[in-house]
């Protein structure tokens, strides 16, 4: 049995839409899919230095209500950072809750891949 007090954090659900401009140029625009509360949890967290600069990476897990629309395309606005989804669990296959598993996004990260977003 779940506790929907601890889904108590909002999160937002990102997509990319592709527009064209006046110049007839393929633009990507954010679009807001959806605001949900979620249950947060970070899984793991490292920090190292390369090239005489720190750097940090972190894992979170974040629980929320089933979402048919939710895919590993999609990105997680949480707390102002943001988050590549690397995995979708639709748990138990019951269709009641979705645990997406993301890494969060660094500046001038080189792993993301770009085409994803």
């Amino acid at each position: 049995m779940r506790n929907p007090g601890q889904m108590n954090k909002k999160i937002e659900i990102i997509a990319m839409d592709f527009t064209r401009d006046e110049l007839n140029q393929e633009i990507r625009k954010e679009v807001v899919v959806a605001k949900v509360w979620a249950k947060v949890r970070l899984m793991q967290s490292s920090e190292n230095t390369k090239n005489y600069k720190n750097e940090g990476s972190h894992e979170m897990q974040f629980e929320i209500r089933y979402r048919k629309e939710i895919d590993k395309t999609m990105k997680i606005r949480y707390r102002g950072e943001l988050y590549c989804i690397d995995y979708v669990e639709n748990e138990n296959e019951a269709d009641k809750f979705l645990i997406l598993h993301a890494k969060a996004i660094e500046e001038g990260d080189t792993n993301v891949n770009r085409n994803r977003f």
